[in-house]
């Protein structure tokens, strides 16, 4: 039914739900173009967020942008979240496909509480003392830190598109780690990964847009693959970076772990090492290839699978060497174990209330969730995220971090899933407290809320509430995260 001047623009279950969580004058919000929705103390319009290309210069890509907006408008840093991750809010009118410092790969388009989840999992300065919550963790929660350079650092992003964590992962690390970094991105999604694939070659790899310089010299990933050290499995490439980023197509509840076969179903689909050797080999021909051709596909095909044979190659010889491994590292898993997990869970996305303003002006349609509101498809959701997230926790090491999240604001989908992961592993896993410090946010937001109602803890103490808003200009979309770590 197409929607008339009386009638509301929310279901009655949506209505009750987000009142439930204290999300107030929704629909006056959704109505309204994202210019007329102003703070009630304020002349400024509400915000979106942006997080700066690391590779580029700070001040430069700044300017650019301060150039690109209106008389009066500003770029304003997101003061409660690391610096490192570089996030700032503009006006919610900037449009991001006719910025040039968006297009020419300068800044990302990433909603700040996002940001939070991989803040999170790598920095322990949002970690509470534990003592002051009076809550017990692991006596070896400092393993695995960044400062650590005896190995390499080894990441999971199981849910992983549209890649723009992934993406803030390789930045951060990139900055702050002098560790080889090898991150792993994970979706079910086909359609999903490639634009996965797509944003990560903007940002990372392509020439034009990555601000990264190319080498004087590169020769082929293939020839270093069948040159490949029997002894040690390492690839010895020119271009080889010290954060290498794989992208598999693959159920994140069982990857890694072999099938019925005995083999493994994932298919890896992107190596960041095999595609900055192509587009090397592109820009030292003068080639700008918007499209890969039948050959280049052939072998860049060809690599992946030679990288893959590499790799379960290791994994077993990892196994057969070292008997006394881990129980979770079994003869069923097919890819070592990781240091840091996301996993940010597909959910109802029902804390994400910006994109509900967008879905009403293409539609003019009552707004319904049918994941949210429906008995037996919220029932089969929760029952996926608790696939996810012991996946996730199976796939961790000890003494390794993992972060759940979702955009969703419904325990069920949050508290009740992070209890079940506690019961389920209670002998293994710490619940690890984490805050963010929003002390003196008012000084730089003119329509900032008290932490008390932007950012809170969660049903379950240590766990963190972002809510969402219809004006403050600092805080992003509804979202829910916990920290954990394997003993």
């Amino acid at each position: 039914m197409e929607f008339k001047k009386k009638q509301s623009i929310l279901s009655k279950e949506l209505q009750e739900h987000y009142r439930k969580h204290g999300v107030s004058d929704l629909e006056a919000y959704i109505k309204n173009k994202p210019q007329q929705m102003m703070c009630e103390d304020a002349s400024s319009p509400t915000t979106r967020f942006i997080r700066l290309n690391p590779r580029y210069d700070v001040n430069e890509t700044l300017n650019l942008l301060r150039k690109e907006l209106k008389d009066g408008e500003e770029v304003i840093e997101v003061p409660w979240l690391s610096r490192d991750l570089r996030f700032y809010a503009v006006p919610e009118t900037f449009a991001l496909s006719r910025s040039e410092a968006f297009n020419s790969g300068r800044i990302y388009g990433m909603d700040v509480s996002s940001g939070a989840a991989v803040a999170a999992l790598f920095h322990e300065d949002h970690e509470i003392h534990n003592k002051l919550l009076g809550i017990d963790t692991c006596e070896e929660h400092k393993k695995g830190s960044l400062e650590d350079e005896d190995i390499e650092m080894r990441v999971l992003d199981l849910c992983c598109a549209p890649g723009l964590k992934t993406c803030a992962i390789a930045d951060l690390l990139e900055t702050r780690n002098s560790r080889n970094v090898h991150i792993i991105g994970v979706d079910i999604s086909e359609k999903r990964l490639q634009l996965c694939k797509n944003i990560i070659k903007k940002y990372h790899i392509d020439h034009d847009t990555s601000g990264r310089k190319m080498p004087r010299t590169a020769r082929s990933l293939e020839d270093d693959i069948e040159n490949t050290n029997e002894s040690t499995n390492e690839i010895g490439c020119l271009t080889k970076q010290n954060t290498i980023i794989q992208l598999f197509h693959s159920d994140g509840t069982t990857f890694g772990i072999r099938d019925k076969r005995n083999t493994d179903s994932s298919l890896l689909i992107f190596d960041s090492r095999i595609a900055l050797d192509q587009e090397v080999q592109d820009w030292r021909a003068g080639r700008k290839r918007k499209r890969m051709n039948k050959s280049a596909r052939a072998r860049e095909s060809k690599s992946l699978k030679m990288v893959t044979n590499i790799l379960w190659k290791s994994v077993n010889a990892d196994i057969a060497g070292k008997p006394t491994l881990d129980s979770e590292q079994s003869n069923e898993m097919t890819i070592p174990l990781f240091d840091r997990v996301l996993v940010d869970a597909e959910c109802s996305s029902d804390g994400a209330v910006r994109h509900l303003q967008q879905k009403f002006s293409r539609s003019k349609k009552m707004t319904t969730n049918s994941k949210l509101t429906d008995a037996q498809q919220l029932e089969d959701l929760v029952a996926l995220q608790k696939k996810l997230i012991a996946s996730g926790f199976r796939l961790l090491k000890r003494g390794g971090t993992m972060v759940y999240s979702t955009c969703s604001l419904a325990e069920e989908q949050n508290e009740n899933v992070v209890s079940w992961l506690l019961n389920e592993f209670h002998e293994l896993i710490d619940l690890v407290p984490v805050a963010f410090n929003t002390a003196g946010i008012n000084e730089v937001s003119s329509c900032a809320s008290s932490q008390g109602s932007s950012i809170t803890d969660g049903k379950i103490k240590g766990t963190v509430r972002f809510h969402p808003s219809t004006s403050d200009d600092l805080f992003g979309g509804g979202f829910f995260l916990a920290k954990l770590r394997k003993r």
